[in-house]
């Protein structure tokens, strides 16, 4: 359905309900058109698919983006393929876990979090789906009916502590048969503890707020006894991936595919000068320096960009880029910086794994 949604968006088509009724608009003629035959074909799948997405009028359909389609098994998004083949490829590795561990205070409810948890997984199905193949070797997610296993674990001192929550972050997934969160709760003289770990094909920064956000709603209803009232979510990340493969093909493919190739073409790997090779394998043991510019160097570098009419982070790139330049030699550098990837509204109130990195190139 999909296909045939976006083949009507293309030809400057609107379709929706009247009641029972199907409703077309078009700015020419489709009395005999290819088109008007497959809306025909596949007008009952059509009048569910609006139904089910609330198309009552052609304002609806204009401004839909994403539809929802209510499917058992989806596609996975390019995003999701290019981490399970990395996480197939190792045979698991714990680079791609988000962890978050909290402690909770004496006068927590606990079963009222549970109901919470619980809940989060049930309006965001892609944290209780499975990936696993069809019978021709293709690859497809699954959610699946059970609610979410939450362990229970007792340490009986700090160490014993600290070594359970390290080994149930480095714990690998299986990413077919289990679901991509893991909650553990530990019980210790320290306290009471949660950790939350996800698999990134699953999950991002973004999703991590709004996770804790509407978690924090949801506990807050079922302290009162009461259901979640939440806005409701247009569409679940099964839907986006099932979009992105219809959306990315054909001319509009071509045309990314010309453009990145323009933009990339003929550029040379970075070479810096090291105090030792790289490991013949990545090990993923690099270690992080963080640092931060004291208030007036702040100050001075947000004025600066001002002055220059840009924006503070490229002015920082842009300090990057020279730094980079400096000690390799080279002029022309690409750097990947992390994009939230979610410029259409539907998209911004949905857990998933939508972050992307896009390479600048400077010279």
């Amino acid at each position: 359905m999909n296909q045939l949604i976006s083949k009507i968006k293309n030809n400057q088509v609107a379709i929706w309900l009247d009641g029972e009724q199907l409703r077309l608009s078009s700015k020419k003629d489709l009395s005999d058109s290819d088109l008007l035959e497959s809306i025909k074909e596949h007008k009952s799948s059509l009048i569910r698919l609006l139904k089910f997405n609330h198309i009552y009028s052609k304002s609806d359909f204009i401004n839909r983006i994403i539809f929802s389609v209510p499917e058992e098994k989806s596609e996975l998004s390019f995003a999701q393929e290019r981490l399970l083949f990395i996480h197939q490829w190792q045979q698991g590795s714990n680079a791609y876990h988000i962890p978050h561990l909290i402690r909770l205070s004496d006068d927590v409810n606990y079963p009222a979090l549970v109901d919470a948890i619980q809940y989060m997984v049930r309006r965001h199905p892609i944290l209780n789906t499975v990936y696993r193949l069809h019978e021709n070797g293709d690859t497809y997610q699954q959610v699946l009916n059970s609610p979410l296993t939450i362990r229970c674990l007792s340490k009986n001192n700090n160490t014993d502590l600290l070594n359970g929550i390290q080994e149930a972050i480095e714990q690998n997934f299986d990413l077919s048969e289990k679901t991509p969160l893991r909650v553990i709760r530990f019980d210790s003289p320290q306290g009471v503890f949660v950790l939350f770990v996800w698999h990134h094909i699953a999950f991002d920064g973004w999703s991590a707020q709004i996770f804790f956000t509407e978690l924090s709603q949801a506990y807050s209803s079922y302290c009162l006894g009461q259901t979640p009232d939440l806005a409701q979510i247009d569409i679940c990340y099964s839907d986006y991936a099932v979009w992105q493969k219809v959306f990315l093909q054909g001319e509009e493919l071509r045309n990314l595919e010309n453009y990145w190739l323009e933009q990339l073409g003929g550029y040379s790997s970075l070479h810096l000068f090291t105090d030792r090779p790289r490991p013949p394998q990545q090990d993923y043991r690099g270690q992080v320096f963080n640092f931060s510019l004291d208030t007036h160097l702040s100050q001075q570098l947000r004025l600066l960009a001002r002055d220059r009419k840009t924006t503070l982070y490229c002015l920082m790139l842009s300090g990057f880029y020279l730094l980079l330049s400096t000690l390799s030699g080279q002029k022309d550098l690409v750097i990947g910086t992390p994009s939230e990837n979610r410029h259409h509204v539907q998209t911004q109130s949905v857990i998933g794994f939508f972050v992307n990195l896009l390479a600048l190139r400077g010279k």
